[in-house]
């Protein structure tokens, strides 16, 4: 890392911001071309259902190799994975038919999947301090940037090959940081325990719901009132909402669940100040603004049970599940258009049953342990380790450095190399800020 130049802050905050920039214009340049070339009602099918499904799709299979062959999630891996996607973000942009462009296209969205895999897990390696400000921050300055890059030429230069250019030139750089501090496979001798995958169940069930009330959210029947109604200004809103839901959530997790609770209501607020006459600027504006305070919670909850476990491809599926639910709420939307009384119906019956799971999976995270017996103290590691995100691995490592044994008496306890003792004991100490073992 020292050797990049860069902080482990820096490094994650560039490789997010770059990638997401990168890949939401090629998107979005994607998208007008399929406005242009696509039947009537398809696009919203394929960019909405389609495209969220594959890349859903690619976050599960760089997860899977992560897991299972993490030699592929190297940096060879990462700089295989951005050339397919600008070799494929191309013909998107510049092929003249539209069976091209559509395949493309798709791929494309599958390619964009794997490099959130890339920076996501960069993220849960590097930064355990404030994981979700440095996601907030990096996706909060991207949407602001791709806003200003698609101005030049009254937005005609994203429509155009042109903007493949303007891909290239965020994905390029991101290989030179990838050559530095890139997260590898874990060291030899680490044998993580499996996590509960039981557990995680209500979590990613979770994650689901909230994306999919969020997304016929926005498609209430109040959405449509867009006259005076600057979108570059709710671009500047969503980037507010993604920047400041990070600073609030690193400081106090169960923010999160107050944030996507408020958020989960606007829409029916919305939809009941739009009979009222109050401007629809202010309408949307709050609705982008909620939806970065949702965007980063779900991407946060798996985050740090990848700290917890010592598992990094858990780093994932919040994005994965949050697109999975995307897709169906976006779906859904696209069925029950024309009948906006059903829609607002079934959004609410999801509505009640989303802010079930967010009081049970508040409960379950943060609700007070049982009142210790007198005179009985309870044991401090525990909680220590919570806090700080010490993995189970790491755990053990630590209980031995505090009975004072040397990196050769941990790698004979625990039947590993001293290199990997070494590996452990260098985590905890940037995880708890400590200079040294004493």
């Amino acid at each position: 890392m020292e050797s990049s130049g860069l902080s482990k802050r820096a490094y994650c905050l560039l490789m997010i911001l770059l990638c997401f920039l990168w890949t939401s214009l090629s998107y979005l340049g994607w998208l007008y071309r399929l406005m242009d070339l696509a039947p009537a009602g398809a696009a919203d099918v394929l960019s909405e259902v389609v495209a969220y499904l594959l890349q859903a799709e690619g976050l599960a299979l760089f997860a899977w190799a992560m897991a299972r062959r993490p030699v592929l999630t190297g940096r060879r891996g990462y700089a295989a994975a951005v050339v397919l996607d600008l070799l494929c973000a191309l013909p998107s942009l510049a092929a003249g038919g539209y069976h091209a462009v559509l395949l493309s296209g798709l791929l494309m969205n599958l390619v964009h999947g794997l490099v959130a895999g890339f920076y996501l897990r960069e993220l849960a390696a590097w930064e355990t301090d404030r994981p979700a400000s440095v996601f907030g921050l990096g996706y909060g300055i991207a949407v602001i940037a791709a806003w200003l890059l698609s101005l030049p030429g009254g937005g005609v230069l994203i429509r155009t090959p042109w903007a493949w250019v303007l891909c290239a030139a965020a994905a390029i750089p991101t290989l030179r940081l990838a050559a530095g501090p890139m997260a590898s496979a874990p060291p030899e001798g680490e044998t993580p325990e499996p996590p509960d995958y039981r557990g995680l169940l209500p979590l990613a069930g979770t994650v689901v719901l909230l994306s999919l009330v969020k997304s016929l959210g926005f498609s209430f029947p109040s959405s449509d009132i867009r006259s005076g109604v600057s979108l570059e200004l709710t671009r500047v809103f969503y980037s507010a909402g993604l920047i400041s839901a990070g600073f609030l959530i690193d400081r106090k997790r169960q923010y999160g669940f107050i944030l996507c609770a408020v958020s989960l209501v606007l829409p029916f607020v919305t939809l009941l100040l739009s009979r009222e006459g109050v401007s629809p600027q202010a309408l949307w504006c709050g609705e982008y603004l909620f939806f970065g305070f949702f965007s980063v919670f779900r991407v946060v909850l798996f985050l740090d049970v990848s700290r917890r476990t010592g598992l990094p491809w858990l780093s994932v599926p919040g994005l994965l599940f949050g697109r999975v639910g995307d897709a169906l709420g976006a779906g859904l939307s696209i069925l029950l258009g024309s009948r906006p009384v059903a829609l607002v119906i079934l959004t609410a019956v999801l509505f009640a049953v989303t802010v079930l799971a967010l009081f049970t999976l508040y409960q379950r995270l943060f609700a007070p342990g049982p009142p210790v017996p007198a005179g009985q103290e309870p044991d401090p590691f525990p909680a220590f380790t919570e806090r700080f995100g010490i993995s189970r691995r790491e755990q053990d490592v630590l209980r031995l450095l505090l009975e004072r044994q040397t990196n050769t008496e941990i790698s004979q306890a625990l039947n590993v190399s001293e290199n990997t003792v070494k590996f452990h004991v260098r985590n905890i100490l940037q995880k708890t800020g400590c200079r040294n073992r004493v």
